[in-house]
């Protein structure tokens, strides 16, 4: 059967090592890394894959600096890697983006505190950043 195909009575007939149940970013990000490790994989969506994700979505990959806020610093590692993670395998479809965030003195938005927390992101996710090409690192 082909890779594309979409025929629930053929898939039937057939084993799989996997079986994954939607199809949003988080379903096909494990449908695809199985697949690229070996594995059968079966995707299952009801509608068209991502079609309940993607309008309510900025299709951000972030580098977690929420998570250093909450400091949660095992969140912010695994963050870090899957940001290298998607630069790498889909370079051709992520690429770092310009932001602007209003600073205004008060709270978190202290500009000393961001600075301190760019140079600890910079600090943590250093290594994952090393392993792409010098223009798709995050700066």
């Amino acid at each position: 059967m082909s890779r594309l195909a979409r025929s629930p009575g053929a898939a039937a007939q057939q084993d799989y090592d996997l079986i994954v149940v939607g199809g949003g970013i988080q379903g096909a990000c494990v449908a695809l890394e199985a697949s690229m490790r070996g594995l059968s994989v079966l995707l299952l969506e009801r509608d068209d894959f991502g079609s309940h994700t993607s309008s309510a979505t900025l299709k951000m990959v972030h580098g977690g600096l929420r998570y250093l806020r909450q400091a949660d610093l095992p969140r912010f590692v695994e963050s870090a890697k899957e940001r290298s993670w998607y630069l790498r395998h889909f370079p051709d479809l992520v690429r770092p983006q310009r932001c602007v965030l209003p600073l205004d003195g008060k709270g978190w938005r202290k500009a000393s505190l961001f600075r301190a927390a760019l140079g600890l992101n910079d600090a943590l996710s250093g290594r994952h950043n090393r392993a792409l090409d010098s223009g798709r690192r995050i700066p």
